[in-house]
């Protein structure tokens, strides 16, 4: 995660990974997170290991396909021995970072081997860099690195308990033309059954 003072919180430096959410599925958190739960999740998006992501099939490593309900138990999870709070972003939330950080140059790929991450990790995280620098081209920033742009749908909430998806996703998710600059996520028909390219990430305070 890294520090945004644009809305005094840590933000998860990419979305929320399937391998993230497994650590949470393993620890058995609520019944209806069970193997068939998970394999209809599966079936919307499919996994991918670290060692065979390519530029072409890179986003099958985020958890997608979950309603913000469920996104949301695994909020509550991450901070249940800490004093710390977990929580989806707003959409003003959602903006607001890519506002203040969409012209600052890329560090991601310093950023990650500063953190003495496991090596499982690292591998992951440099190859989501080399793919989606790929998927990209050209000059990049910071948006870029953090896959606000051609990564996935991001739940965010909205106002009357209403939840949309930020951010500009890759071509096979079907974004169309996005100006994330007009601060309007696109809402989904429905949000139960969840769908296929809708994550999260996460606000730490």
């Amino acid at each position: 995660m890294f520090w945004s003072s644009a809305v005094d919180a840590y933000v998860s430096c990419l979305p929320i990974t399937k391998i993230q959410f497994e650590y949470f599925l393993s620890d058995r958190p609520e019944p209806h997170f069970d193997e068939q739960w998970y394999r209809g999740v599966l079936e919307r998006s499919p996994r991918v290991s670290p060692g065979k992501v390519r530029m072409n099939n890179y986003w099958h490593c985020f958890i997608t396909g979950i309603t913000p309900t469920d996104a949301q138990s695994f909020a509550n999870w991450c901070g249940k021995n800490s004093d710390d709070t977990y929580e989806l972003p707003s959409s003003e939330e959602w903006y607001s970072i890519y506002q203040s950080i969409k012209t600052e140059p890329t560090i991601a790929g310093s950023l990650y081997r500063e953190l003495a991450l496991k090596p499982r990790v690292e591998s992951l995280l440099n190859q989501l860099e080399l793919s989606a620098a790929k998927v990209q081209g050209g000059q990049r920033s910071m948006p870029d690195s953090l896959l606000m742009r051609e990564g996935i749908f991001e739940w965010v909430r909205m106002k009357a308990d209403q939840w949309g998806g930020a951010g500009l996703p890759h071509g096979e998710a079907g974004g169309g033309i996005i100006n994330l600059d007009a601060g309007q996520p696109r809402q989904p028909t429905t949000i139960d059954p969840a769908p296929a390219f809708y994550g999260f990430r996460l606000l730490k305070r």
